[in-house]
């Protein structure tokens, strides 16, 4: 099968979106032959193979790595769309997979229509009316016509997350469209424990993605400093990543006098995250909303507890005093409450934690979910993956 990819980031661009379509794009090229249509980007080319499979990269006009701006989304689009119309001729796509209903659904719309070409469309949390209405309300009154077209003419509609799902139903059944669930997976061979580990004696805590207000991270710098007395010498958090807000953090966090308990750094190679992760002690999530989290995941497979804010799809990996904390979001009460748990915490307390977080981690893998959106695209190509 001649499978296109699209997404608008792709490593070392972009984030969780990214990372999850090219974990998917190298366990498809195990068995069919894989392009990825993506945006390009500074220092990057505009094509290459990698891992078995094709990567363009298409006219986007982006400046940053971690972000796009809705005009740059326009013009990847504007661009992507004769691009894999072309790649459509060449190669003759049996099959689209669209990573991020805003704006890759819309690419594969396109194709659809003047190609015939069937796809399935994986929603993955800003994609969906209604995910973080003050931020994005505004961007999906105006385009929730597209949205309903690519929906409504998707082979399947693919939440990656209950909660996900749940939200997006809200927009799908009123077109007559259901929303299924493929969890994210993670590679667990990759992302594993150290071979041994001894937790210090101040415990190191870990943010690790964009730094952006999705992701709650003022409510972790409130938290911090309504607890900085109790705190000190016990906790250090650091903070990995780069994004829209990161100097305003960085700025907070030494006019509140911080630098003791915080520290920030840039994005890192993947190798050099998972260093982090071994060396850290728990992992902090403070989002506001988010599909299902990589960085969770791959945190739990490396062993480490995690404290994330209760919502739906942190709930789905993280239960409550077995394999870590939840809090409710936006309050630095709550979360300040839970450090203060963490830097108590005894080894065994931690190891044990850490534990049932590896265990919970395997049952996410990123072969089974590239082999339910096979299965996605019908009986036909699923029989083709198993010969």
């Amino acid at each position: 099968m001649n499978v296109l990819v699209i997404c608008h980031e792709f490593p070392p661009a972009g984030g969780g979106t990214g990372n999850a379509a090219m974990h998917i794009s190298r366990e498809l090229a195990k068995n069919h032959a894989v392009t990825v249509l993506t945006s390009s980007a500074p220092t990057l080319p505009g094509h290459e193979e990698k891992d078995g499979f094709e990567i363009i990269r298409t006219r986007s006009l982006r400046r940053r790595l971690y972000g796009m701006s809705p005009f740059e989304l326009l013009v990847f689009t504007l661009s992507a769309i004769p691009t894999a119309m072309k790649l459509h001729r060449q190669k003759h796509i049996d099959g689209c997979l669209a990573f991020h209903g805003v704006p890759a659904a819309w690419v594969s719309l396109a194709l659809w229509k003047f190609r015939r070409v069937p796809y399935v469309v994986s929603l993955r949390g800003a994609d969906v009316p209604g995910f973080l209405p003050n931020r994005y309300d505004r961007l999906h009154k105006l385009v929730i016509g597209l949205t309903r077209l690519s929906w409504r003419d998707a082979r399947r509609v693919i939440a990656n997350s209950a909660g996900l799902k749940d939200l997006a139903e809200r927009t799908a059944l009123s077109i007559g469209v259901e929303v299924e669930v493929i969890p994210n997976g993670v590679d667990l061979d990759f992302y594993r424990p150290a071979a041994s580990k001894k937790n210090p004696p101040v415990r190191k805590a870990l943010f690790a993605g964009r730094i952006t207000g999705q992701k709650g991270l003022i409510y972790l710098l409130e938290a911090l400093k309504e607890r900085a007395t109790e705190l000190r010498g016990k906790l250090s958090v650091e903070i990995v990543g780069d994004g829209n807000l990161k100097s305003r953090l960085e700025r907070l966090a030494r006019e509140r006098g911080l630098d003791s308990l915080v520290r920030f750094s840039s994005r890192l190679s993947r190798e050099e995250l998972l260093k982090k992760y071994q060396s850290s002690c728990f992992f902090i999530l403070p989002s506001l909303e988010e599909g299902m989290s990589n960085a969770v995941l791959e945190a739990m497979a490396c062993g480490l507890p995690v404290a994330a804010t209760a919502i739906d799809a942190n709930a789905e990996l993280v239960r409550e005093g077995v394999n870590g904390f939840l809090f409710p979001p936006r309050d630095s009460a709550a979360l300040g409450r839970v450090l203060a748990r963490i830097a108590q915490m005894d080894e065994e307390q931690l190891s044990a934690m850490g534990r049932r977080s590896r265990e919970r981690a395997q049952d996410f893998t990123w072969k089974k979910a590239t082999d339910a959106y096979l299965a996605s695209f019908g009986e036909r190509v699923a029989s083709d993956n198993s010969a």
